[in-house]
């Protein structure tokens, strides 16, 4: 996951460290941008989603396609390589 995605993430409001706390034995600055683990953007998406569910799947060419559906706004679908990369566009699209 790039800088770029992680600092939309941050913009988004996905929850970040608190400042000078020890995230993976660094110490956290205001001004990082979090790398967030799968579970974490999961869950990030389920808030947001209908029933509280999200899909995460692999498709036969190693494409991640993460769906999530809203109540009113339908479902959504992202793909990537990484799943990380598809769960953590799937959550912008969701929160925004």
């Amino acid at each position: 996951m790039d800088y770029k995605l992680c600092k939309q993430l941050k913009e988004a409001g996905f929850p970040q460290p608190k400042n000078g706390q020890l995230v993976e034995g660094i110490l956290w600055e205001e001004e990082d941008n979090y790398h967030p683990h799968l579970e974490e953007l999961i869950e990030w998406c389920r808030e947001k989603c209908f029933g509280g569910m999200i899909h995460l799947n692999v498709m036969s060419d190693g494409i991640w396609g993460a769906i999530g559906e809203l109540p009113h706004d339908g479902i959504h679908t992202e793909m990537d390589k990484d799943p990380k990369v598809a769960v953590a566009k799937l959550g912008l699209k969701l929160h925004n």
